[in-house]
């Protein structure tokens, strides 16, 4: 996935998804050097929708769970309520 998709769908998120119920959560190594940054929602627990390995390098990678994102979409359409999703 490139970076300029990846942005894409979290601005969408951002557009949808009340705004308390977001965040990026961000990942240090040993040595306090930022290796991954998390982009989660909260929908009955903190759900990982995004992750980008080596933020802010040449070399990143951008990964995003479609799952997750169904999962929440699907939320967000009137679907189903977070008292039915499934509890892993």
């Amino acid at each position: 996935m490139t970076r300029d998709e990846y942005n894409k769908k979290i601005q969408i998120m951002q557009r949808a998804w009340p705004e308390s119920g977001l965040r990026f959560r961000k990942l240090y190594d040993r040595t306090e050097h930022l290796t991954a940054v998390k982009f989660e929602v909260y929908l009955d627990r903190w759900r990982t929708l995004g992750t980008q390995q080596f933020p802010f390098q040449p070399f990143a990678k951008y990964e995003w769970d479609e799952n997750e994102e169904a999962t929440v979409m699907y939320h967000l359409a009137g679907g189903i309520t977070s008292d039915r999703l499934d509890r892993k």
